[in-house]
């Protein structure tokens, strides 16, 4: 199964405050720099003092399963692939979940592994984790 996280906890903020997404978190907690990982959801104020301290790049938000359904796309997203810059709004969802566009008049399937936009708000895609 692959995780998706963030190493940046304004990243992990801004999706948190808009639009509910839950993260846990890594963090050093032992005198020999090992890491552990948090299996609660990290409260906004913590993601705050971590931009306000600017912590390590060694940690990571992992985005908590429960939230795992906000990546998937709704109408009105816009969605796009890190290949291109290429990007068009979701008008419908198929059977499965997966995006239709509707560029020329027909019902269209896309290629697409981001949102980009959800709720005229920026919508900062997580990193895959294998």
């Amino acid at each position: 199964m692959t995780r998706r996280y963030y190493t940046d906890p304004f990243a992990a903020g801004w999706m948190s405050k808009h639009f509910g997404l839950e993260v846990t978190r890594t963090h050093c907690h032992r005198e020999d720099g090992a890491f552990g990982e948090s299996t609660r959801p990290v409260p906004l104020w913590i993601l705050a003092r971590d931009i306000e301290n600017q912590v390590s790049e060694r940690v990571k938000y992992y985005v908590h399963p429960e939230s795992e359904n906000l990546l998937k796309p709704e109408v009105g997203d816009i969605i796009g692939h890190h290949d291109n810059d290429v990007f068009h709004q979701v008008v419908s969802l198929g059977d499965k979940g997966q995006p239709y566009i509707n560029p020329d008049g027909s019902w269209t399937e896309t290629y697409w592994d981001r949102i980009i936009l959800r709720e005229g708000k920026p919508f900062f895609w997580p990193e895959d984790e294998a």
